[in-house]
């Protein structure tokens, strides 16, 4: 937890690392600022030491997934597309998904990446 927010390693393995570190470098390239919403946290290492990684949170997680664009990540998008259409189709109203308050955060960081 992080501000009273879920966290997780962008990397979690050598191969892991060095394919974010060369995606980190084209996000960067082209402007994307989900690269500015990942945040270096101290987590344990497989030492036991606290090393600084790249962090980011449920949203930011998910956009750097939508961002891949190896055939691998496929399946996990399509999943996300199958949760998403499944949450819209159960409410039966897509309006009826987003409270006021949630509409409005989304909408900050929205905005967020637009600057």
């Amino acid at each position: 937890m992080h501000n009273n927010e879920w966290w997780f390693s962008v990397v979690d393995s050598q191969d892991a690392r060095a394919y974010w570190l060369k995606l980190k470098q084209r996000l960067n390239g082209e402007g994307n600022q989900v690269v500015i919403n990942c945040h270096g946290l101290k987590l344990p290492a497989t030492d036991g030491k606290m090393r600084e990684t790249d962090c980011a949170n449920t949203v930011g997680l998910l956009r750097i997934i939508q961002s891949i664009p190896s055939p691998k990540a496929e399946p996990f998008k399509r999943w996300l597309v199958k949760v998403g259409y499944d949450r819209v189709r159960k409410i039966g109203c897509f309006n009826k998904i987003f409270n006021i308050q949630e509409t409005q955060k989304i909408n900050q960081i929205i905005t967020k990446e637009r600057l």
